[in-house]
Protein backbone atom coordinates (compact mmCIF):
# COMPACT_ATOMS: atom_id res chain seq x y z
CA UNK A 1 0.00 0.00 0.00
CA UNK A 2 1.24 3.51 -0.84
CA UNK A 3 0.31 6.66 1.06
CA UNK A 4 -0.28 9.15 -1.72
CA UNK A 5 -0.80 12.48 0.07
CA UNK A 6 2.42 13.04 1.97
CA UNK A 7 5.63 15.08 1.86
CA UNK A 8 8.38 13.54 -0.26
CA UNK A 9 11.98 14.45 -0.98
CA UNK A 10 13.65 13.60 -4.31
CA UNK A 11 14.60 10.08 -3.21
CA UNK A 12 11.08 9.34 -1.96
CA UNK A 13 9.56 10.59 -5.22
CA UNK A 14 11.86 8.30 -7.19
CA UNK A 15 11.33 5.29 -4.91
CA UNK A 16 7.55 5.63 -4.79
CA UNK A 17 7.34 5.95 -8.57
CA UNK A 18 9.06 2.59 -9.05
CA UNK A 19 7.25 1.12 -6.04
CA UNK A 20 3.96 2.09 -7.69
CA UNK A 21 4.75 -0.01 -10.75
CA UNK A 22 6.00 -2.84 -8.57
CA UNK A 23 2.66 -2.94 -6.72
CA UNK A 24 0.23 -1.94 -9.45
CA UNK A 25 2.20 -2.27 -12.68
CA UNK A 26 0.51 -5.43 -13.97
CA UNK A 27 -2.99 -4.06 -13.43
CA UNK A 28 -1.99 -0.57 -14.59
CA UNK A 29 -0.56 -1.63 -17.94
CA UNK A 30 -3.32 -4.18 -18.53
CA UNK A 31 -5.89 -1.38 -18.34
CA UNK A 32 -3.60 1.00 -20.21
CA UNK A 33 -3.29 -1.38 -23.16
CA UNK A 34 -7.00 -2.21 -23.11
CA UNK A 35 -7.83 1.48 -23.37
CA UNK A 36 -5.01 2.64 -25.63
CA UNK A 37 -4.22 -0.59 -27.49
CA UNK A 38 -6.61 0.05 -30.41
CA UNK A 39 -5.16 3.53 -30.91
CA UNK A 40 -1.60 2.21 -30.76
CA UNK A 41 -2.52 -0.42 -33.36
CA UNK A 42 -4.00 2.29 -35.61
CA UNK A 43 -0.81 4.32 -35.11
CA UNK A 44 1.29 1.38 -36.32
CA UNK A 45 -0.97 0.99 -39.37
CA UNK A 46 -0.67 4.71 -40.10
CA UNK A 47 3.12 4.49 -39.98
CA UNK A 48 3.05 1.56 -42.40
CA UNK A 49 0.67 3.42 -44.74
CA UNK A 50 2.86 6.49 -44.50
CA UNK A 51 5.83 4.42 -45.62
CA UNK A 52 3.98 2.56 -48.36
CA UNK A 53 1.92 5.45 -49.76
CA UNK A 54 4.10 8.50 -49.21
CA UNK A 55 7.74 7.67 -48.46
CA UNK A 56 8.16 4.72 -50.81
CA UNK A 57 6.77 6.48 -53.94
CA UNK A 58 8.82 9.56 -53.14
CA UNK A 59 11.95 7.45 -52.73
CA UNK A 60 11.29 5.63 -55.99
CA UNK A 61 10.79 8.94 -57.76
CA UNK A 62 14.10 10.25 -56.49
CA UNK A 63 15.84 7.06 -57.47
CA UNK A 64 14.57 7.50 -61.01
CA UNK A 65 16.22 10.94 -61.08
CA UNK A 66 12.89 12.73 -61.30
CA UNK A 67 13.37 16.21 -59.94
CA UNK A 68 10.75 17.65 -57.60
CA UNK A 69 8.96 14.30 -57.40
CA UNK A 70 7.57 14.99 -53.95
CA UNK A 71 6.14 18.35 -55.04
CA UNK A 72 4.45 16.66 -58.01
CA UNK A 73 3.14 13.86 -55.80
CA UNK A 74 1.74 16.40 -53.33
CA UNK A 75 0.00 18.43 -56.04
CA UNK A 76 -1.56 15.31 -57.57
CA UNK A 77 -2.84 14.09 -54.19
CA UNK A 78 -3.64 17.35 -52.41
CA UNK A 79 -7.16 16.19 -51.47
CA UNK A 80 -5.78 12.96 -49.99
CA UNK A 81 -3.17 14.88 -47.99
CA UNK A 82 -5.88 17.23 -46.65
CA UNK A 83 -8.16 14.38 -45.53
CA UNK A 84 -5.24 12.52 -43.96
CA UNK A 85 -4.12 15.68 -42.17
CA UNK A 86 -7.56 16.28 -40.65
CA UNK A 87 -7.88 12.63 -39.64
CA UNK A 88 -4.42 12.64 -38.03
CA UNK A 89 -5.22 15.81 -36.09
CA UNK A 90 -8.40 14.30 -34.64
CA UNK A 91 -6.71 10.95 -34.04
CA UNK A 92 -3.75 12.39 -32.13
CA UNK A 93 -6.00 14.65 -30.04
CA UNK A 94 -8.08 11.65 -28.91
CA UNK A 95 -5.01 9.48 -28.37
CA UNK A 96 -3.31 12.28 -26.43
CA UNK A 97 -6.34 12.74 -24.18
CA UNK A 98 -6.46 9.03 -23.34
CA UNK A 99 -2.71 8.81 -22.73
CA UNK A 100 -2.47 11.88 -20.52
CA UNK A 101 -5.67 11.43 -18.52
CA UNK A 102 -5.40 7.67 -17.92
CA UNK A 103 -2.73 7.90 -15.15
CA UNK A 104 -4.65 10.80 -13.56
CA UNK A 105 -7.84 8.76 -13.19
CA UNK A 106 -5.96 5.61 -12.19
CA UNK A 107 -4.04 7.32 -9.38
CA UNK A 108 -7.15 9.26 -8.37
CA UNK A 109 -9.00 5.99 -7.80
CA UNK A 110 -6.17 4.62 -5.68
CA UNK A 111 -5.55 7.81 -3.70
CA UNK A 112 -9.07 9.09 -3.07
CA UNK A 113 -11.17 5.94 -2.97
CA UNK A 114 -8.74 3.39 -1.56
CA UNK A 115 -9.31 0.97 -4.42
CA UNK A 116 -6.91 -1.96 -4.36
CA UNK A 117 -7.37 -3.05 -7.97
CA UNK A 118 -8.70 -0.81 -10.69
CA UNK A 119 -10.98 -2.27 -13.34
CA UNK A 120 -11.70 -0.94 -16.80
CA UNK A 121 -15.26 -0.20 -15.68
CA UNK A 122 -13.88 2.04 -12.91
CA UNK A 123 -11.85 4.01 -15.43
CA UNK A 124 -14.67 4.23 -17.99
CA UNK A 125 -16.93 5.63 -15.25
CA UNK A 126 -14.34 8.32 -14.59
CA UNK A 127 -14.13 9.19 -18.27
CA UNK A 128 -17.92 9.22 -18.59
CA UNK A 129 -18.44 11.26 -15.41
CA UNK A 130 -15.83 13.80 -16.47
CA UNK A 131 -16.74 13.96 -20.17
CA UNK A 132 -17.73 17.63 -20.01
CA UNK A 133 -14.59 18.63 -18.11
CA UNK A 134 -12.44 16.59 -20.52
CA UNK A 135 -13.98 18.54 -23.41
CA UNK A 136 -13.37 21.89 -21.69
CA UNK A 137 -9.81 20.93 -20.82
CA UNK A 138 -9.09 19.82 -24.39
CA UNK A 139 -10.41 23.10 -25.83
CA UNK A 140 -8.44 25.10 -23.26
CA UNK A 141 -5.28 23.14 -24.02
CA UNK A 142 -5.59 23.62 -27.79
CA UNK A 143 -6.26 27.35 -27.65
CA UNK A 144 -4.50 28.46 -24.44
CA UNK A 145 -1.97 26.08 -22.88
CA UNK A 146 -0.43 24.63 -26.04
CA UNK A 147 0.20 28.03 -27.71
CA UNK A 148 1.48 29.54 -24.44
CA UNK A 149 3.85 26.66 -23.68
CA UNK A 150 4.84 26.47 -27.35
CA UNK A 151 5.86 30.13 -27.40
CA UNK A 152 7.85 29.73 -24.18
CA UNK A 153 9.71 26.66 -25.41
CA UNK A 154 10.20 28.21 -28.85
CA UNK A 155 11.88 31.28 -27.39
CA UNK A 156 14.15 29.08 -25.29
CA UNK A 157 14.95 26.89 -28.31
CA UNK A 158 15.94 29.94 -30.36
CA UNK A 159 18.55 30.76 -27.73
CA UNK A 160 20.07 27.26 -27.94
CA UNK A 161 23.10 28.62 -29.79
CA UNK A 162 24.02 30.44 -26.60
CA UNK A 163 25.34 28.40 -23.70
CA UNK A 164 22.58 29.67 -21.43
CA UNK A 165 19.97 28.61 -23.99
CA UNK A 166 21.19 25.01 -23.93
CA UNK A 167 21.00 24.98 -20.14
CA UNK A 168 17.54 26.56 -20.16
CA UNK A 169 16.16 23.76 -22.34
CA UNK A 170 16.96 21.25 -19.59
CA UNK A 171 15.04 23.44 -17.14
CA UNK A 172 12.16 24.76 -19.21
CA UNK A 173 11.36 21.41 -20.90
CA UNK A 174 10.77 19.49 -17.63
CA UNK A 175 9.09 22.57 -16.12
CA UNK A 176 6.49 22.66 -18.91
CA UNK A 177 5.92 18.89 -18.68
CA UNK A 178 5.42 19.14 -14.93
CA UNK A 179 3.18 22.21 -15.16
CA UNK A 180 0.95 20.61 -17.80
CA UNK A 181 0.67 17.37 -15.82
CA UNK A 182 -0.03 19.26 -12.57
CA UNK A 183 -2.76 21.09 -14.46
CA UNK A 184 -4.32 17.75 -15.41
CA UNK A 185 -4.09 16.28 -11.92
CA UNK A 186 -5.50 19.36 -10.22
CA UNK A 187 -8.29 19.94 -12.74
CA UNK A 188 -9.59 16.37 -12.44
CA UNK A 189 -9.03 16.02 -8.69
CA UNK A 190 -10.81 19.25 -7.73
CA UNK A 191 -13.74 21.36 -8.85
CA UNK A 192 -11.52 24.26 -9.92
CA UNK A 193 -11.95 25.98 -13.26
CA UNK A 194 -9.48 25.54 -16.11
CA UNK A 195 -7.64 28.77 -15.34
CA UNK A 196 -7.65 28.24 -11.56
CA UNK A 197 -5.96 24.87 -12.02
CA UNK A 198 -3.53 26.32 -14.56
CA UNK A 199 -2.58 29.06 -12.09
CA UNK A 200 -2.03 26.48 -9.35
CA UNK A 201 -0.01 24.24 -11.71
CA UNK A 202 2.41 27.06 -12.50
CA UNK A 203 2.73 28.32 -8.90
CA UNK A 204 3.17 24.83 -7.46
CA UNK A 205 6.41 24.32 -9.39
CA UNK A 206 8.04 26.95 -7.20
CA UNK A 207 6.28 26.70 -3.85
CA UNK A 208 3.87 24.80 -1.61
CA UNK A 209 0.36 26.18 -0.96
CA UNK A 210 1.25 27.28 2.59
CA UNK A 211 4.30 29.16 1.29
CA UNK A 212 6.31 28.18 4.37
CA UNK A 213 8.35 25.27 3.05
CA UNK A 214 11.42 25.04 0.87
CA UNK A 215 10.75 25.38 -2.87
CA UNK A 216 10.16 21.97 -4.55
CA UNK A 217 11.41 23.29 -7.92
CA UNK A 218 14.67 21.37 -8.11
CA UNK A 219 13.36 18.01 -6.93
CA UNK A 220 10.45 18.23 -9.39
CA UNK A 221 12.70 19.22 -12.29
CA UNK A 222 15.30 16.62 -11.27
CA UNK A 223 12.88 13.70 -11.19
CA UNK A 224 11.43 14.50 -14.61
CA UNK A 225 14.91 14.91 -16.09
CA UNK A 226 16.07 11.56 -14.70
CA UNK A 227 12.96 9.81 -16.02
CA UNK A 228 13.31 11.52 -19.40
CA UNK A 229 16.92 10.40 -19.86
CA UNK A 230 16.03 6.88 -18.72
CA UNK A 231 13.15 6.65 -21.20
CA UNK A 232 15.18 8.24 -23.99
CA UNK A 233 18.11 5.85 -23.46
CA UNK A 234 15.94 2.73 -23.48
CA UNK A 235 13.89 3.93 -26.47
CA UNK A 236 17.01 4.76 -28.46
CA UNK A 237 18.50 1.32 -27.80
CA UNK A 238 15.22 -0.32 -28.82
CA UNK A 239 15.33 1.62 -32.09
CA UNK A 240 19.03 1.36 -32.94
CA UNK A 241 19.67 -2.32 -32.19
CA UNK A 242 16.90 -3.80 -34.43
CA UNK A 243 17.83 -1.34 -37.19
CA UNK A 244 21.46 -2.46 -37.07
CA UNK A 245 20.46 -6.14 -37.10
CA UNK A 246 18.03 -5.60 -39.99
CA UNK A 247 20.40 -3.61 -42.18
CA UNK A 248 23.40 -5.83 -41.39
CA UNK A 249 21.33 -8.90 -42.26
CA UNK A 250 20.57 -7.43 -45.66
CA UNK A 251 24.24 -7.25 -46.59
CA UNK A 252 24.89 -10.80 -45.44
CA UNK A 253 21.85 -12.45 -47.07
CA UNK A 254 21.33 -12.21 -50.83
CA UNK A 255 17.61 -12.93 -50.69
CA UNK A 256 16.10 -9.49 -50.34
CA UNK A 257 14.69 -9.46 -53.85
CA UNK A 258 15.00 -6.34 -55.94
CA UNK A 259 14.78 -3.84 -53.08
CA UNK A 260 17.38 -1.09 -53.25
CA UNK A 261 19.72 -0.22 -50.42
CA UNK A 262 17.75 2.96 -49.74
CA UNK A 263 14.48 1.03 -49.57
CA UNK A 264 16.00 -1.51 -47.20
CA UNK A 265 17.26 1.29 -45.00
CA UNK A 266 13.85 3.01 -44.92
CA UNK A 267 12.03 -0.26 -44.18
CA UNK A 268 14.45 -1.17 -41.40
CA UNK A 269 14.22 2.31 -39.97
CA UNK A 270 10.39 2.18 -40.06
CA UNK A 271 10.26 -1.12 -38.17
CA UNK A 272 12.74 0.13 -35.58
CA UNK A 273 10.83 3.42 -35.31
CA UNK A 274 7.57 1.57 -34.60
CA UNK A 275 9.27 -0.38 -31.81
CA UNK A 276 10.68 2.83 -30.37
CA UNK A 277 7.24 4.48 -30.38
CA UNK A 278 5.64 1.51 -28.62
CA UNK A 279 8.32 1.47 -25.92
CA UNK A 280 8.20 5.26 -25.53
CA UNK A 281 4.41 5.31 -25.13
CA UNK A 282 4.61 2.69 -22.39
CA UNK A 283 7.66 4.08 -20.58
CA UNK A 284 6.39 7.66 -20.63
CA UNK A 285 4.02 6.54 -17.89
CA UNK A 286 7.05 6.73 -15.59
CA UNK A 287 6.96 10.51 -16.00
CA UNK A 288 3.18 10.74 -15.61
CA UNK A 289 3.15 8.69 -12.40
CA UNK A 290 6.20 10.54 -11.08
CA UNK A 291 4.42 13.86 -11.61
CA UNK A 292 1.40 12.36 -9.88
CA UNK A 293 3.46 11.84 -6.74
CA UNK A 294 4.78 15.41 -7.09
CA UNK A 295 1.17 16.61 -7.11
CA UNK A 296 0.31 14.61 -4.00
CA UNK A 297 3.49 15.93 -2.38
CA UNK A 298 2.38 19.49 -3.14
CA UNK A 299 -1.15 19.08 -1.78
CA UNK A 300 -0.10 19.79 1.80
CA UNK A 301 -3.69 20.75 2.63
CA UNK A 302 -4.66 17.06 2.40
CA UNK A 303 -1.60 15.47 4.05
CA UNK A 304 -2.92 15.58 7.62
CA UNK A 305 -6.37 14.46 6.49
CA UNK A 306 -5.03 11.30 4.87
CA UNK A 307 -2.73 10.55 7.81
CA UNK A 308 -5.68 10.69 10.23
CA UNK A 309 -7.74 8.57 7.83
CA UNK A 310 -5.01 5.91 7.74
CA UNK A 311 -4.76 5.90 11.55
CA UNK A 312 -8.53 5.38 11.77
CA UNK A 313 -8.40 2.53 9.26
CA UNK A 314 -5.59 0.84 11.21
CA UNK A 315 -7.63 1.17 14.39
CA UNK A 316 -10.68 -0.34 12.72
CA UNK A 317 -8.64 -3.23 11.34
CA UNK A 318 -7.27 -4.03 14.79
Amino acid sequence: MIQFYKKRDFGALMNDTFKFFKLYGKNYFKNFLLLNGPFILVLIILIYIGYDVFINPTLNGNLDDRAFFFEEYLEQNIFLFTIVGIFLLIFFIIMGILNYIFPVFYMKKLANYGAKEITMDDLLQEFKGNAKRIFYFSIGTIFVTAPLFGIIFGLVYLSVFLLIGLLLIFLVGPFLINAFSFHLFDYFNTEKSFFESLSYALRSQFSYPDGQQKSPFWKYIGLTLVMYFLINTISTLVMVLPAIVFITGYYTIDSMGSMSNDQIFILGFSIAYILMILVSIILTNLIYVGVGFMYYDNRTDLHRKETLSEIDSIGNDS
